[in-house]
């Protein structure tokens, strides 16, 4: 069996990324959106105990919620859905990095520039899987990062004409 190329969004791709951790070898490129490995990497406001009512309020008629009425078998569960995803959120994330640097496929991190990632944690992240060098130099790596400017983690998903012909050509290019 030939290994996956996958995209991933924010906690989809952070469970992609942990499995990685693990050496599956599931994966042979991973194109990952917003994710984290340490609960520092969010922005401190994230990761602050959140109110289930207040974050309804904020998600109502978000593009997440759209998606959740357009998909889901019972849209009245969508209250049950937040609260889930506040209590996966609440819970520590602490990954080693040098499991993170063990990760053997190529990776692709893209965050926006005002998302709820920090840019220093992305940063480090990049190079953590082997970025952030003088390409010049050495030689491009198999990591890339991607900051799509002028944007917020939501808008990520707004932001398709830039974010896709970029994974497109990530996920495409097998030869790194």
């Amino acid at each position: 069996m030939s290994a996956a190329a996958v995209a991933a969004f924010a906690r989809l791709g952070e469970l992609e990324l942990y499995y990685e951790t693990q050496g599956t070898g599931r994966v042979g490129r991973l194109a990952v959106m917003s994710a984290t490995y340490r609960s520092d990497g969010l922005h401190p406001e994230m990761t602050a105990a959140a109110d289930p009512g207040a974050a309804l309020e904020q998600l109502s008629d978000s593009i997440y919620h759209r998606a959740y009425r357009d998909v889901a078998p019972d849209p009245g569960h969508w209250p049950d859905l937040v609260r889930k995803v506040l209590d996966l959120d609440a819970q520590p994330q602490d990954w080693p990095a040098a499991q993170v640097a063990a990760i053997a496929a190529p990776v692709m991190l893209v965050v926006a520039d005002n998302d709820i990632v920090r840019l220093e944690h992305a940063v480090e992240m990049f190079h953590l899987l082997g970025g952030g060098v003088a390409g010049d130099i050495h030689g491009l790596p198999a990591a890339r990062l991607a900051v799509v400017p002028g944007t917020t983690h939501a808008g990520l998903c707004g932001s398709a004409e830039w974010v896709v012909p970029m994974i497109a050509e990530f996920l495409g290019d097998a030869g790194g």
